[in-house]
């Protein structure tokens, strides 16, 4: 079916669909609406590429994520980020594609190259690891964008952006080894910025504790450092925080086939919330990152008015313990 075809079908002059399909104001919203829902009713499939050349939209967001050419990745947090985004921009109506950007070239090619070649709208960027440069660039090329989770430098309220009070969750997790009892603790996470957030907030609560530095974020890098310092007779420890929920469950696993026991020997909190936070034994107490509240604020930012560039103030929100039973 062709726009001839839904104009005679639904009775309209073929002007009037067709303005009505791609999105022209000079179309009443409730003639609009009725022309979509007809052509929905009847099968006919708005082409978008003939969208986007008629109204220089294409209805598509880029989600970007970064990705690490030595390594595999291991963000089991930004892969389910990535799956709430894509939730709420369908919701809004909206198409997305996801790619990554390199972190070892600072990524600006990989980033600006979908709407430099028309592909989509907008970009949501994820993660700590985009650069100013980055940034600066998709600003200098009038490219409208999103930061999800970018570094919390000064630099970065100049852009938009929605964020997680990272210290604040350091400090929750602070609170709750302190609470649950513990009087020798200790942090196992990344050098990242993020990672030196998170303890920067645990140390408002315990400045002097035992701080093991992580290469990755890998399960079995943090399985393996705990199982050499219990080994080693080096672990001094009665509670333990952790940087990501995916090295706090190599640990957690590292301590219980040494023969100890969590909680009551060491109990662990870990960081981000994933899914399988809930389903390891015991269950691991955790910061939840309101990954569902980042989607949406995400969504609506896209739908703002899109004819011009507007920087939006960065929006931090917050985050919260879950109790589970690894810090009851």
């Amino acid at each position: 079916m062709n726009v001839r075809s839904l104009a005679k079908a639904v009775g309209m002059s073929h002007m009037t669909v067709s303005r009505a399909l791609n999105g022209s104001p000079h179309v009443a919203p409730a003639t609009r609406e009725r022309v979509l829902r007809l052509a929905q009713e009847l099968g006919y499939e708005i082409h978008g590429p003939a969208r986007g050349l008629a109204t220089g939209k294409t209805g598509t967001v880029g989600i970007l994520y970064p990705f690490h050419r030595l390594r595999e990745i291991e963000s089991w947090y930004t892969a389910q980020l990535m799956h709430d985004i894509r939730i709420s921009l369908d919701d809004a109506g909206l198409d997305s594609i996801i790619n990554g950007y390199d972190t070892a070239t600072n990524g600006v090619e990989d980033i600006s190259r979908l709407v430099s070649q028309r592909k989509v709208d907008a970009l949501v960027v994820i993660g700590n690891e985009v650069s100013r440069e980055a940034l600066d660039t998709l600003a200098d090329r009038h490219i409208r964008y999103l930061c999800i989770n970018p570094p919390n430098e000064d630099w970065i309220y100049g852009h938009s952006a929605v964020m997680i009070d990272q210290a604040l969750g350091g400090q929750l997790a602070a609170q709750a080894l302190q609470e649950y009892g513990c009087t020798r603790v200790g942090t196992l996470m990344e050098g990242a910025p993020q990672f030196s957030h998170r303890l920067s907030g645990f140390r408002r609560i315990w400045e002097n504790h035992l701080h093991l530095r992580l290469p990755d974020g890998l399960y079995r890098s943090a399985y393996q450092t705990i199982t050499n310092r219990i080994a080693s007779g080096e672990l001094p420890l009665d509670g333990l925080f952790v940087g990501s929920d995916v090295s706090a469950l190599g640990a957690m696993n590292a301590i219980q086939d040494a023969g100890l026991q969590v909680p009551e020997d060491i109990a662990i909190i870990g960081f981000d919330d994933i899914d399988s936070a809930s389903y390891s034994r015991p269950g691991l107490t955790t910061i939840h990152q309101p990954r569902s509240e980042v989607a949406r604020a995400a969504a609506e930012w896209v739908k703002m008015e899109q004819s011009q560039i507007v920087v939006s103030p960065p929006l931090v929100l917050k985050p919260w313990l879950i109790a589970r039973g690894s810090c009851p």
